[in-house]
């Protein structure tokens, strides 16, 4: 604006030149109150989301943690690992010699594969959070373009 001025001298008359003034004063307002607006819309996210982790998905995937530890107590008195393990060679090695006998395959052999099941909520309380801050990061993303229009 300054070596607008100074080039313009005597060329424009003064109520031009304070027009432009008040130009550039709306601009920076205007980009004083974007900056404004999108710290407190910052600031709302960052609340909602510490409330959202704190007071819902931390004590809810605790809760069924604790459920489901409750629920596995239940089963402790069931067999131990090592008898269902015999259970199942004692079946296998019968329905090899069946297999055997009547020069048969046994088609499930091949394709029993154990798998390693274990439900884990921490994983899910994690993946909730992430979650979050990138839904805040992706709400929060248009509001950055007042850092653009500053400089």
């Amino acid at each position: 604006m300054y070596i607008f001025a100074e080039n313009s001298k005597g060329q424009f008359s003064e109520l031009f030149l304070k027009s432009i003034d008040r130009v550039q004063e709306k601009i920076d307002n205007a980009s004083t109150n974007h900056l404004k607006a999108f710290f407190i819309i910052a600031i709302i996210v960052v609340i909602f989301m510490l409330f959202i982790i704190f007071d819902i998905i931390i004590p809810y995937t605790t809760q069924s943690f604790k459920f489901v530890k409750s629920i596995t107590g239940l089963y402790r008195t069931l067999p131990s690992k090592d008898f269902f393990n015999d259970q199942i060679n004692e079946y296998s090695e019968q329905i090899q010699e069946i297999c055997d006998n009547y020069e048969v395959e046994d088609e499930g052999i091949g394709k029993r594969k154990r798998k390693n099941k274990k439900p884990s909520t921490i994983r899910i309380k994690k993946l909730f959070i992430i979650y979050s801050f990138i839904v805040a990061a992706l709400i929060l993303l248009p509001f950055t373009t007042v850092f653009v229009s500053i400089n």
